[in-house]
């Protein structure tokens, strides 16, 4: 993500460059009304695939906020599952005794049973 962070940084300074020569570019067509140059509308293009992919990289953002939203709902609803499934080790282990002589635990409630 700071790669693309990074990524997004350059672009985004590639774009203010572009936004700079578009302007002067404009300017100079202020003064040739009926001559546009190569130049201007190569950045015009250029303006365009910049918005593009800023637009590309916000989506990518969204997604993976999507993502990690998704992910801690997830984690929200196996919340009661993992506490039960924790005071379930708890109670088992409570209910096991060591073996003074072996120093193996055992199930008290396994033996009452059998």
């Amino acid at each position: 993500i700071e790669k693309l962070a990074d990524i997004e940084q350059q672009q985004l300074q590639k774009y203010k460059l572009t936004d700079v020569a578009l302007a002067e570019a404009d300017a100079k067509a202020k003064d040739e009304p009926n001559n546009i140059s190569r130049e201007q509308i190569h950045l015009l293009e250029k303006k365009v695939e910049n918005e593009k992919l800023k637009f590309s990289l916000s989506g990518y953002y969204a997604e993976v906020a999507d993502n990690k939203r998704t992910k801690r709902q997830i984690n929200e609803k196996n919340e009661p599952a993992k506490l039960q499934r924790q005071e379930a080790i708890e109670n088992n282990e409570l209910n096991k005794t060591r073996d003074h002589v072996t120093g193996n635990k055992f199930s008290l409630n396994k033996i009452l049973s059998n």
